[in-house]
């Protein structure tokens, strides 16, 4: 009885670990935010995970990526690899979107992005990356909050 019991908990442990690696695995899981993007970079760590699962179990990797395929979240997010494509030098790379105002306040700004981009944006979510692009210092990408100084951000909101 007791190499039948050894067997039973080796098969229990092989079961329990194949699934809490193939759930894991799962971009979906991981990155929730992500469902519903259409195309884009691939993010290499859902792909590594999801191929483990390929490797060692195949019906679970072939669900866990048709999973992410299916609903996006093997995507990277869009301004996630976007901060590799812009630097000073090359910022032909960027999407110039002209604001008709001498002095425009966030809601300004805002407002001529959403109707470029066709969807509601918040510039100080902390999804939003922003830059400033100046010849003489490095391309930080932050969020707005911390790319402007307390008082800038407070002149630049009352405005």
């Amino acid at each position: 009885m007791s190499r039948r019991r050894h067997l039973h908990r080796g098969i229990s442990l092989i079961a329990a670990f194949s699934i809490a690696l193939t759930t894991v695995s799962c971009g979906t899981i991981l990155y929730p935010e992500r469902r519903g993007q259409s195309g884009g970079k691939l993010d290499t760590t859902v792909v590594i995970l999801d191929s483990i699962g390929l490797l060692f179990f195949f019906v679970p990797g072939v669900i866990a990526f048709a999973v992410d395929f299916a609903t996006g979240a093997i995507y990277l997010p869009r301004f996630r690899f976007l901060e590799n494509d812009i630097s000073p030098d090359n910022l032909k790379n960027a999407r110039m979107i002209m604001i008709n105002s001498a002095n425009p306040t966030l809601a300004d700004i805002e407002s001529v992005i959403e109707q470029d981009l066709a969807q509601d944006i918040d510039l100080l979510s902390p999804e939003v990356r922003v830059a400033r692009a100046t010849p003489d210092l490095p391309l930080v990408w932050d969020s707005m909050s911390k790319t402007l100084s307390p008082a800038q951000l407070t002149a630049f909101e009352a405005h």
